[in-house]
């Protein structure tokens, strides 16, 4: 075996040509393997049924960040102005499980919205328009070229429900759809009883 004879190879001998080319080839391969796992922990975030209450952006205060109104002007959300808590919907137009969600965020949004200022945001889309008057979503909806800019708030999942209180520290943060105890605690949260998921949807 070629391989084999490669690496019983004594550490004095030289290598020839066809050796040296392998032993780039292994060096290339492993990095590439370290960049394509950095990629794809960057790239679009995965969707997930529901989770228990994250701990991880709880305590931080969230900073000012642009972002793209569906007619595509930029503008900036400030967290410190409202005098009311703020909910942060983060979404993906391509999550299974936002779409089984939206009846939630839609009644919750409707239900709440004298006591807290709902915003939705997520990646860009040619379909985000449309994704959103489909789910009767009413509240403001943003766009972002990366959840790298706002990278503070640890996501890790869509949808994720994050409570910025007015001073702009984070007080709440869900991830996932909500089910199981994730509907739960949002419900003694918020004090209201949600419709709950939508499970007709396609995979």
């Amino acid at each position: 075996m070629r391989t084999l004879m490669f690496l019983n190879r004594a550490p004095t001998q030289p290598l020839n040509r066809n050796d040296a080319v392998l032993y780039s080839l292994l060096a290339l391969s492993l990095l590439f393997n370290v960049f394509l796992g950095w990629k794809i922990r960057a790239l679009q975030l995965h969707s997930v049924q529901g989770k228990q209450i994250s701990q991880n952006a709880q305590g931080m205060t969230v900073e000012p960040f642009r972002v793209f109104d569906l007619n595509g002007p930029p503008t900036i959300i400030d967290f410190k102005s409202p005098k009311v808590p703020t909910v942060l919907y983060i979404f993906n137009p391509n999550c299974k499980w936002c779409d089984r969600n939206n009846q939630n965020i839609a009644a919750l949004s409707t239900a709440r919205k004298d006591s807290f200022r709902f915003i939705g945001l997520s990646l860009r889309d040619p379909n985000l328009e449309k994704y959103v008057k489909a789910g009767g979503l009413q509240f403001p909806i943003y766009s972002i070229e990366s959840y790298g800019a706002i990278s503070e708030l640890r996501l890790g999942a869509t949808p994720q429900t994050i409570v910025i209180a007015p001073n702009g520290t984070v007080t709440q943060d869900w991830i996932g759809a909500y089910n199981a105890e994730t509907q739960k605690n949002v419900e003694n949260y918020f004090t209201f009883n949600l419709p709950g998921l939508n499970l007709n949807t396609p995979d």
